[in-house]
């Protein structure tokens, strides 16, 4: 195999689904690789070899999940592109290896970042980042599962505070879209529900809040039978 060149410009994509790009196209993987590389780019540190092997071959033993492991980061040169960092006992995405996740993960603990001031201009980030698709929505192997469930919540938490930050600075259709895109990624969320009728009665909008409390009041109660919240039904009294 040619010696893999470094891997200045490339991004991987797994919000959504699988895709790896370079300044000179698409790179294509094995399926091994493309799961080696997704599992590593979701990680903030290196990973133990024997972890990786365990989390991606669970029903092979010890000595076959390495053997299958190490075939694995074999396959991912095959792009021409030195995808992996490898030490004796663990391993990572490359440095130079950007990744769309990471860039929303770090947005979003800004966002939910008390001691982070988002004053003057750095809201325009926008619900954007936080909606780019479920983490590889086409594959169902338990440790994407879990990691999926993860992303999820810190992403529905992120757009929840976003909208709540962009009400306090009084911009209020910008709140809307981003409780919009909180309760088209969690349609059974109160709180999201909350928000968007706090943001229409911040604006004035009675008839758009009293759409909002009918329409969660309705869900509420075909899909959880129950009731809107006393804080739910409180802010319609209030407004």
């Amino acid at each position: 195999m040619v010696a893999a060149l470094l891997a200045s410009g490339v991004v991987l994509e797994v919000q959504g689904s699988f895709r790896l790009g370079s300044p000179s196209g698409e790179l294509f993987l094995a399926p091994s690789a493309r799961r080696l590389v997704a599992y590593l780019a979701l990680q903030e540190r290196p990973s133990a070899r024997r972890q990786v092997a365990r989390s991606l071959w669970p029903d092979a033993d010890e000595d076959r999940a390495a053997a299958s492991l190490r075939t694995a980061v074999w396959r991912s040169q095959a792009a021409g592109v030195a995808l992996i960092e490898t030490t004796r006992t663990h391993l990572r995405l490359a440095s130079g290896v950007g990744v769309d996740l990471r860039e929303s993960v770090e947005l979003a603990r800004r966002v939910l970042d008390p001691s982070v001031d988002l004053a003057a201009g750095s809201l325009e980030i926008g619900p954007g980042p936080f909606c780019r698709g479920e983490l590889l929505a086409d594959w169902d192997e338990p440790w994407i599962l879990r990691e999926r469930r993860r992303v999820r919540d810190l992403m529905l938490n992120a757009l929840e505070q976003l909208a709540a930050r962009l009400l306090s600075k009084h911009r209020y259709g910008e709140a809307i879209e981003a409780a919009h895109a909180a309760i088209r990624m969690a349609p059974l969320r109160e709180s999201a529900y909350r928000l968007l009728l706090r943001a229409h009665l911040s604006a004035g909008n009675a008839g758009e809040a009293a759409e909002t409390y009918a329409t969660w009041r309705e869900i509420a109660k075909r899909e959880l039978d129950l009731e809107p919240s006393h804080e739910m039904r409180s802010l319609l009294v209030g407004g």
